[in-house]
């Protein structure tokens, strides 16, 4: 056993002698290789970085930000402005100045000045916003604006306060066009119907178009009480159609007065014609006499041309002498 255990410690001191001789080795290749790279990178020559160009000139974007940071404000102030319109518009004389002046400013860019009048007087003594002149006559219009009761229909909350809202809607503006046909005086020199004009598209749409459109199986009420008191419902839009319409109107008044000024010179050149028919019919007759006189003249001329060419050609009788 000792003999055995002395032969066992060489043997183990040998094999780790040969370990470590490994290592060494393996590191001092490792050592060489990473020295070899070293060499290598060192001899490469330096990158060539190319230079950063210059920071751009950020001032014309600053304010571009600047001005468009100010218009976002401006339109938020204007949104904030536009939330507090409904309130503004409540109070019934407010609404009806708003129509009135919207009303005017389209009749002074579509008319020209001589052929409407604003706050026109009639001769029943009622005061019409405004009056198109046609020839002899007046094209009454009215702005009404039933807002109201249109705002209650868009804030309904459900079908039964909608409709409830929508009935409400259709009474009032059955009173606006009751009011407005009071200005048809065709004995005070008024057309035989009048316009009543509505200064918002959505309340026009709501009167007309989704009375027309209804699909509750109901006769469009509000347009068979207008064509019943002869008012026309128009806004913004279709007065401008209307207005246009009118002027083509104008024209043709202005072509038939011009027509009629025509034929009167006419009938009087025919008054004048018939004038000298009578003298013209005695010139013609004396004329005419003239011409027999004439015929007559010349046959006497040529029956005594034809005696004297008788009495020439006759010949000698004995007592004559022949020269």
């Amino acid at each position: 056993m000792s003999g055995s255990g002395g032969m066992l410690v060489p043997a183990l001191l040998i094999a780790i002698g040969i370990l470590v001789l490994a290592a060494i080795v393996a590191g001092a290749m490792a050592l060489g290789r990473i020295t070899g790279r070293l060499e290598c990178i060192e001899r490469r020559p330096d990158p060539v970085i190319p230079p950063y160009p210059p920071p751009p000139d950020l001032g014309p974007l600053q304010s571009q930000v600047t001005a468009i940071a100010e218009k976002v404000t401006r339109v938020l102030e204007v949104s904030r402005r536009l939330e507090s319109l409904p309130d503004l518009l409540k109070p019934p004389k407010i609404r009806g100045g708003i129509g009135e002046s919207l009303l005017s400013n389209l009749l002074e860019q579509i008319l020209p000045p001589a052929h409407f009048e604003t706050q026109y007087r009639l001769g029943t003594g009622a005061v019409v916003d405004a009056v198109v002149k046609l020839g002899d006559h007046l094209l009454p219009i009215d702005s009404k604006f039933p807002l109201e009761s249109f705002d209650r229909i868009q804030k309904a909350e459900n079908d039964e306060v909608r409709s409830r809202a929508r009935r409400e809607f259709v009474q009032q503006v059955r009173t606006h066009m009751d009011a407005v046909a009071r200005y048809i005086a065709p004995a005070q020199g008024t057309l035989d119907l009048a316009l009543m004009y509505i200064p918002a598209e959505a309340v026009y749409y709501e009167t007309i178009v989704r009375d027309l459109g209804s699909s509750e199986g109901t006769p469009p009420e509000l347009f068979e009480h207008a064509i019943q008191k002869k008012v026309i419902p128009v806004s913004p839009n279709t007065l401008y159609a209307h207005l246009q319409v009118i002027l083509l109107g104008l024209r043709g008044f202005r072509v038939n007065e011009d027509a009629r000024r025509i034929m009167a010179g006419i009938g009087q050149i025919r008054i004048e014609t018939r004038k000298l028919q009578e003298p013209l019919d005695t010139l013609g007759k004396h004329l005419a006499n003239a011409g027999r006189q004439q015929e007559s003249v010349a046959r006497q001329v040529a029956t005594l041309g034809s005696a004297l060419d008788g009495l020439l050609d006759r010949p000698a009788g004995p007592g004559t002498t022949e020269k």
